[in-house]
């Protein structure tokens, strides 16, 4: 399993609800730590993740997936749930 961050951006038609619901069912467990950004946890690879997720998107909106290298990652203000969903991902 890897964990990827997910970013985009919506251009013209903005349609967040069915692009929200396919980042959701890419794996079942997912966070979502800032407004513009989600985690996934996945053994899908980036090009799997994107590609899926970008297959809801228009032609002109904007999509970045990184696989974060666990557990080196930094984090302030976060909610608790992404934090325990973070740290519960530390030892994979």
């Amino acid at each position: 399993m890897a964990i990827y961050s997910i970013s985009y951006d919506l251009i013209k038609d903005k349609d967040y609800t069915k692009v929200i619901a396919a980042i959701k069912a890419i794996s079942g467990s997912w966070a979502k730590p800032t407004e513009s950004q989600w985690l996934v946890d996945t053994e899908q690879t980036q090009k799997q993740v994107r590609e899926y997720v970008q297959s809801y998107m228009d032609q002109d909106d904007k999509i970045f997936v990184c696989k974060i290298d666990m557990p080196k990652w930094s984090s302030g203000n976060l909610t608790k749930e992404v934090l325990t969903w973070l740290h519960n991902r530390e030892a994979k």
